[in-house]
């Protein structure tokens, strides 16, 4: 065997090989740049550009390897264990809500569409189960792990509400976690998308009652060979699937797993959570068309089911009013063309709340559902007029929008104005076509052809927003985190002065104390990279440094807007896929 020292290495060979590969590469970029232009003049195309076919794409989400505990970091022990627990819990709600949208939810819905479904061949029904049982098995373990982390969370905001004030890690007389019960409720909602998806897709409950007879006729048949006990094992499996996943109470057995008796002021935060995120959202207005929006008033929603349904209260006010949102919100959509009556969804989940609504009340929804897309479908040309419009306005605005006249931060703000209006306008456009598409489908209503050919033209002012994003992304890049930057120290600058009135007065209480942290952990946060586990923290310290009435409610709006635009602009290459029409149904 020859050993790597017999070799012997000259450096004239070595150096005439690199130039021989190098000649040859060379060789093969010009071969394909006079391909490309061969191409170009035969179709004479003056410029060549799909965002469809790049080979790189930049990812402009700003990230950080640093562990949480670095992270946290202040003199108060206390503020930093309480922090740190509800951040990473946070942080898990939100990779469980990417991987429900991105893994989970797709294949449900797409599930029984192919050409001949409506004509399948014998057994062909069985077999699809068969395909799609490892994905529903992928479900229920997310299930599982959806039910551990909601009563983690449950459990430790019961702790932290509930125990006496010489136990408690910091002084929550005046603090509202109103972000965190969001979190819960975005939780709840997740699973409350799961059973609609599930429950809307008449194809596989069909396939699945079939597929559960044709087990128990394997089971009796004496010519097929297999071992029972293996059988056996699987008809549990699948029974197990049948009840966890299929039967549509995912929500229900979430909110009814055992929980130890919780304390009476964690059902007052819940209230006043669910209050807080309802009047949050009235205060939208007419962004409730935003898909977005929608899907964020199911929080208060399901948070209020869990209210109800694990302290057994029956409040006949605040039901009404959540009862009284199908006025704004006839029909919310959940994900693709599934759409949820708020109404109907109240009615399954709190059967013994339905005496609070009258034959009047339930005869106004239908009416109201009706009504709404009959306005909707009138103001369809309006409503294509301006947004096409916008679009046009909005792309010359963005074309010169990177010129920076005037001083640095004005063309900054202007940058940013232009992010976020442009993702903007995409889900408000997206929303409008997929409400219209679902609607007529729910509500069993022809659609007419002006309706149809709006929402074409609608479609491509989607996709010319797309085109543009994708064609600017250089020139974003290297623009956003200048707008980060700027964002970054308006809160630095607000949050220095408002501690500095704080450490004006010597006599410090145990809650100012919790609050000067608090914003110091703020500051740390944001000088900087604004990655997601740094927004959350901020938005976390935020409600605890707000106790005492330490901020306006000017101040407090402030703070909330610039933590908004950070995340718009920080995530806008994940926003901008409301871009994306695939799952919009056309009829």
């Amino acid at each position: 065997m020859i050993s790597e020292g017999d070799w012997n290495y000259d450096e004239t060979v070595i150096k005439n090989l690199g130039q021989k590969y190098l000649k040859s590469y060379s060789e093969f970029i010009d071969k394909v740049n006079e391909e490309v232009s061969s191409t170009s003049e035969t179709q004479d195309v003056s410029y060549l550009w799909d965002f469809t076919l790049r080979p790189v794409q930049l990812a402009l989400a700003p990230h950080e390897h640093v562990d949480l505990v670095d992270l946290v970091k202040t003199d108060n022990k206390g503020l930093n264990k309480v922090i740190l627990v509800f951040t990473s819990l946070c942080l898990e709600v939100r990779d469980l809500k990417q991987q429900a949208f991105s893994q989970l939810l797709p294949p449900l819905i797409m599930y029984g569409e192919r050409p001949d479904a409506e004509n399948l061949p014998k057994g062909e029904a069985q077999l699809m189960i068969g395909r799609i049982i490892p994905l529903l098995q992928e479900v229920r373990g997310f299930i599982g792990r959806c039910y551990e982390v909601a009563k983690n969370l449950i459990l430790q905001l019961d702790v932290l509400f509930g125990q006496d004030k010489v136990a408690q890690s910091i002084v929550m007389k005046d603090v509202h976690l109103v972000t965190v019960f969001d979190v819960l409720g975005t939780l709840f909602t997740i699973l409350a998308i799961l059973d609609e998806v599930i429950e809307n897709n008449n194809t596989l409950n069909e396939h699945w009652t079939l597929y559960r007879s044709i087990l128990r006729t394997v089971y009796k048949a004496d010519q097929f060979s297999f071992d029972e006990g293996r059988l056996k094992l699987y008809e549990n499996i699948v029974a197990t699937l049948e009840v966890e996943v299929i039967d549509g109470r995912i929500l229900q057995n979430c909110i009814k797993q055992s929980l130890p008796v919780l304390s009476n002021r964690l059902q007052a935060e819940i209230m006043y959570s669910i209050n807080c995120l309802l009047s949050a959202n009235e205060t939208a207005g007419q962004s409730t068309r935003d898909k977005d929006i929608q899907l964020s008033l199911l929080s208060p929603v399901t948070l209020y089911i869990f209210y109800c349904t694990v302290f057994h209260v029956q409040d006949k006010k605040t039901f009404r009013n959540i009862w009284d949102l199908h006025k704004r919100v006839p029909f919310i959509h959940v994900f693709g063309p599934v759409i949820l009556p708020l109404t109907s969804f109240l009615k399954r989940h709190l059967p013994f709340c339905c005496k609070f609504v009258d034959k009047k009340m339930d005869a106004a929804v239908v009416t109201n559902r009706q009504s709404y897309l009959q306005t909707t479908v009138q103001n369809l040309n309006k409503d294509t007029v301006n947004f096409t419009a916008q679009v046009a306005a909005w792309c010359a605005d963005l074309t010169e929008g990177f010129t920076m006249e005037g001083t640095v931060q004005t063309g900054l703000e202007k940058i940013c104005r232009l992010l976020t209006n442009g993702i903007l306008l995409a889900k408000n456009i997206s929303s409008l076509v997929a409400m219209i598409m679902n609607m007529h489908s729910t509500l069993s209503k022809p659609i007419t052809k002006n309706s149809v050919m709006c929402c074409i033209t609608l479609l491509q002012q989607l996709k010319i927003i797309e085109c543009v994003f994708s064609e600017k992304e250089e020139i974003f890049a290297m623009s956003v985190s200048h707008v980060i930057q700027q964002l970054t120290l308006k809160v630095l600058n607000s949050m220095e002065n408002l501690k500095r009135k704080l450490t004006q007065d010597k006599k410090y209480s145990y809650s100012s104390l919790d609050i000067i942290a608090a914003m110091n952990l703020i500051q740390n946060c944001m000088n900087g990279c604004c990655s997601v586990p740094r927004n959350v923290i901020c938005q976390i310290a935020l409600e605890i440094a707000q106790q005492g009435k330490t901020m306006s409610n000017d101040d407090q709006l402030m703070f909330s807007n610039i933590l908004q635009k950070i995340q718009i602009v920080t995530n806008f290459q994940e926003k901008s896929t409301d871009c994306d029409s695939a799952l919009i149904p056309l009829l």
